[in-house]
């Protein structure tokens, strides 16, 4: 089974923050495994974080679902539901991928996309567990 975009893109700018967007309305998108993954409305992302400079090489059907929920799981770091454990980069990433395939991307763009991420995405994925453990300790004093 393929990935499948179960629900639509409702977004708006973010008002003061050129390039951000917000989810207005939940994502829902089914993966080849036929589970769920699930990015709530007022999620905001700046759809893929491309330089300017990558942005003139990339088509004009720019993603807006892939990245919504990529930047999700990268913030929130949910639950997978194939694993019972915390979603991994690397998985973040593969959906990322799949679902920008589904989104009607071209397999071959987009998995270049994905290699992109293994080695752009690592900071990004540290930044967020240093602030999710930052967290974390603060709740428990």
């Amino acid at each position: 089974m393929k990935g499948r975009w179960v629900t639509d893109d409702e977004i708006t700018s973010v008002p003061g923050k050129l390039g951000y967007f917000r989810l207005l309305a939940p994502l829902l998108y089914r993966d080849n495994h036929g589970d769920f993954w699930k990015t709530p409305a007022g999620t905001i992302s700046n759809l893929s974080s491309f330089p300017w400079y990558v942005r003139t090489f990339l088509p004009s059907t720019v993603l807006v679902k892939a990245p919504f929920m990529h930047d999700h799981f990268y913030d929130k770091q949910p639950i997978d539901p194939h694993t019972g454990k915390p979603i991994t980069r690397r998985r973040s990433d593969q959906l990322y991928r799949d679902g920008a395939i589904a989104e009607g991307m071209n397999e071959r763009l987009a998995k270049r996309l994905y290699a992109g991420l293994k080695v752009g995405g690592r900071l990004q994925w540290r930044k967020y567990r240093r602030l999710d453990k930052k967290m974390k300790r603060a709740a428990r004093k």
